[in-house]
């Protein structure tokens, strides 16, 4: 127990200091590329319109998601629900860097549903793990076809798709009993084992996380749109999955920082431009945070008070 305290002890400590260098780093910045900043001026009201209905339809993928889910141990969630807690893990991940969220689902299931919390939890690590693969092997396509530009970062995607993969395929048969030291990862291999006999979910997982692919890519783009810069859709998709990557090690509250980051550094990388980068990761953020500011009280009002109506 003490161990595991430090550790978590040790991530905070992490996490704090990243968000003061985050921070810090972004003042230097604005302070260094004022002049740069020219790019808000040129704002297309009917590209930001475009992006406003892709970023809620974003939502409502990862919605359904937590749905295919759910609907794998017999529940049968209705839309407040579904909806209503994606946007409330949402809304945690914005203030904390761990697992937030996914705890918030996991415990109103459990309260609500009667799911087991340790069952739930594993199951949004292997639909982690899906669209990995997924968003993985759609990049590695995308970087080989560029050539020799994202040679690097060709090797990260194929390695995690290579990973991903053997993890769906074979992970039903490592053997748990040497794993012993690693409890999460028992408890999403034994999860797993059950899950891959469902079919019809996992196919479902798969054509979502296509489906999330193309359209946050889009998203992407049209983060860039917005402010009349044309960066290929292709290099949208390679963004997209190094910021999911970068995503699921959860450093710092809504990887703030570290996102800009790896939008700026691709999009340097294939000559859209660091600036260019900057704006389009700043307007991707913001529109995802004013909109779950706004959805998420209100379905968290809705959830919660039913619970404590039931409770009385």
């Amino acid at each position: 127990m003490r161990t595991v305290n430090s550790k978590s002890t040790a991530r905070k400590i992490v996490s704090v200091f990243l968000l003061i260098a985050m921070a810090g780093a972004a003042v230097l910045y604005y302070t260094r590329h004022k002049d740069d900043f020219r790019l808000i001026s040129a704002i297309s009201v009917d590209t930001l319109l475009v992006l406003l209905c892709l970023v809620l339809f974003n939502f409502l993928c990862y919605g359904l998601q937590l749905k295919v889910l759910t609907d794998h141990y017999g529940l049968n969630l209705t839309f407040a629900q579904w909806f209503g807690l994606s946007r409330l893990s949402g809304f945690t991940y914005l203030f904390l860097p761990f697992p937030s969220g996914a705890s918030l689902k996991a415990l109103y299931l459990k309260k609500s549903c009667g799911l087991r919390y340790s069952s739930f939890a594993a199951s949004l690590a292997v639909a982690s793990i899906v669209r990995l693969a997924v968003f993985s092997f759609f990049s590695t396509v995308i970087l080989l076809h560029i050539g020799d530009t994202g040679l690097f970062l060709t090797g990260i995607a194929g390695g995690v798709f290579i990973g991903t993969t053997f993890f769906l395929l074979f992970g039903d048969h490592i053997r748990v009993p040497y794993l012993s030291s690693l409890s999460p990862l028992i408890h999403i291999l034994r999860e797993w084992q059950k899950m891959r006999q469902d079919r019809t979910m996992i196919v479902r997982l798969i054509v979502l996380n296509c489906l999330i692919f193309a359209e946050s890519g889009l998203t992407i783009y049209f983060s860039f749109r917005t402010f009349s810069v044309d960066a290929p859709i292709l290099t949208c998709g390679i963004i997209l999955t190094f910021t999911t990557f970068s995503s699921m090690l959860k450093l710092v509250p809504a990887d703030l920082g570290i996102k800009e980051g790896m939008f700026m550094g691709i999009s340097n990388l294939f000559g859209i431009g660091l600036n260019e980068g900057f704006h389009a990761a700043a307007l991707h953020r913001i529109i995802g945070t004013v909109l779950t500011l706004l959805l998420a009280p209100g379905f968290g009002h809705a959830l919660f008070k039913k619970e404590i109506s039931e409770d009385d």
